[in-house]
């Protein structure tokens, strides 16, 4: 949606336009503009995700109002979270009751999941809470319509929780956007757009073929295929999620909304609980306020004796329970999403990497946290390709070619002197890494080396570069005193290079088009 050409040069200085004279001429009105925008698009597109959205929203603004003005509204919350839930449950688990047709056909449906689906159900559920609170206003029907159906965050978050969005969605067309704002939002947003074109795209292509031609092709796999694969995705992942996060926060501050931190260099992370709240922040974050503290409150009240055994029971069952949610919102396939979550809270509990990497191994502090970065690295790529490959035949296939030495090709010059024993383990058949024969239809990359160069790159980036979210300091946003740290001249040529390239890279890229992957969650 946001990177197609027709989007970028026709229907985004025109939707800005809009906003602006609009802004200026009827305020009032700017809520019911967004919605057009929405509703008008999803009406064309696919007509039962517009139903689904106006009815589901329709309805939780009449539960949100109802539960503000009742003292004593458990049972209302219980209904509301219940109905907010149930289309979610019934699209994430209930796809077979639709029609092959329909779920091929429908530019809306992702793996049988409406798009924003998983998005602005949990959105729901935070207005539900949040609107207990006496001393909280809460929005009119059109602003909470506009709450939900926001276009930016719509189709795979940030979520942006209620008790934060009311007072910028109130004042939505009334205030002044800073023209800061508006700066950082624009470059942010192309940012976003060659993070994605540039990189995740790319990887995305030939780690598709790859993975086809195992599945389907019996394809030989070596040791450096296996490795390209298992890093490949997880650094597409990487930079896709970042890439949707930059763009979708980029464009609501130009309508002069800002949306909650969703990523911040999950990567770089020493440890597992920091690696757990640098990735998909607004869900975890979720998660633990709206899920983990209300379960933790109520498991006190277990009947045990012991204050200290009550606690470490309600923490580890709240903890097991939040990551049993987080693995089945990801990963519905149960065989996955019980590997993937079973392994995430071993990990957090015993502190894996800590208790293996004692001091009897490495009296050196510095040390010891890179090896619990390898450790937390090694987990994140083969759980990350986990949900890709979810053929169990294929996905063990790529697990065991990166422990197969005996691929392994080095130049052939290295043959001579090396012993008689390391060449009957090793093949010698040219220069490493093989990769040969993976290209992915008419992209611009035809050589696979590359992709080779594009993954070496993106990991520099990911290690040695600081986050967008750093650069563009979004994170203590609200409290910066001074102008947008590009002016004039510097910003229009960045800003004109910038969409020069992804113009140039969206006309080359016109033969096929990948989705984020978070559309599909």
């Amino acid at each position: 949606m946001f990177y197609s050409v027709e989007f970028l040069i026709f229907y985004l200085p025109l939707i800005f336009l809009g906003f602006l004279i609009i802004k200026k001429i009827f305020p009032s009105l700017i809520p019911y503009y967004f919605l057009g925008l929405l509703y008008v698009s999803l009406y064309l597109i696919d007509l039962v995700s517009f139903v689904l959205v106006f009815i589901t929203s329709t309805i939780n603004y009449l539960i949100v109002r109802k539960i503000h003005k009742t003292k004593n509204s458990k049972i209302l919350i219980f209904i509301g979270i219940v109905f907010s839930l149930l289309p979610l449950i019934i699209f994430k688990f209930g796809h077979g009751f639709f029609d092959r047709e329909s779920l091929e056909t429908s530019v809306l449906f992702t793996y049988g999941i409406p798009i924003g689906l998983s998005f602005y159900s949990l959105q729901q559920i935070t207005a539900i809470i949040d609107s207990r609170n006496a001393s909280l206003s809460i929005l009119s029907y059109s602003r909470h319509l506009l709450y939900l159906g926001f276009f930016p965050n719509f189709i795979a978050g940030p979520i942006f929780t209620y008790r934060n969005a009311v007072e910028q969605i109130s004042s939505l067309g009334f205030k002044k956007i800073p023209n800061y704002w508006i700066a950082t939002g624009i470059l942010l947003f192309l940012t976003g757009l060659l993070k994605k074109l540039w990189i995740a795209n790319p990887l995305g292509g030939i780690i598709n073929q790859m993975v086809f031609n195992i599945k389907n092709l019996d394809s030989s796999i070596t040791i450096f295929d296996g490795w390209f694969i298992i890093w490949g995705f997880l650094v597409q992942l990487y930079f896709d999620f970042s890439a949707y996060s930059d763009i979708a926060i980029g464009l609501a501050l130009c309508f002069g909304i800002l949306l909650p931190v969703n990523f911040d260099s999950p990567l770089k992370s020493y440890s597992t609980q920091e690696y757990i709240s640098r990735w998909h922040i607004s869900f975890t974050s979720f998660v633990r306020e709206y899920f983990f503290i209300p379960t933790l409150s109520l498991l006190k009240k277990l009947p045990i004796k012991d204050m200290e055994k009550k606690m470490i029971l309600s923490w580890a069952i709240g903890l097991f329970l939040s990551y049993i949610i987080i693995g089945i919102w990801h990963a519905p396939n149960l065989i996955i999403m019980g590997t993937t979550t079973l392994v995430i809270i071993i990990l957090f509990l015993l502190k894996l990497p800590t208790f293996l990497f004692t001091d009897n191994i490495s009296k050196d502090k510095n040390s010891k946290n890179y090896l619990n970065r390898i450790v937390i690295l090694m987990f994140s790529m083969l759980m990350a390709i986990s949900l890709k490959v979810q053929d169990i035949d294929s996905l063990f296939k790529i697990y065991l070619s990166i422990i197969d030495f005996k691929s392994i090709s080095l130049p052939l010059s290295l043959q001579e002197i090396l012993p008689n024993f390391i060449k009957e383990e090793f093949s010698f058949n040219g220069f490493l890494p093989l990769l040969n024969g993976y290209k992915y239809g008419n992209y611009i990359f035809s050589n696979t080396s590359s992709y080779i160069f594009i993954l070496i790159v993106a990991t520099f980036i990911i290690f040695l570069s600081p986050n967008t979210m750093d650069i563009f300091g979004i994170k203590n946003f609200k409290k910066r005193k001074k102008v947008f740290f590009m002016k004039g001249f510097l910003f229009y040529l960045l800003c004109t290079l910038f969409l020069f390239n992804i113009l140039f890279l969206l006309l080359l890229e016109s033969s096929y088009a990948q989705t984020f992957i978070y559309e599909r969650y």
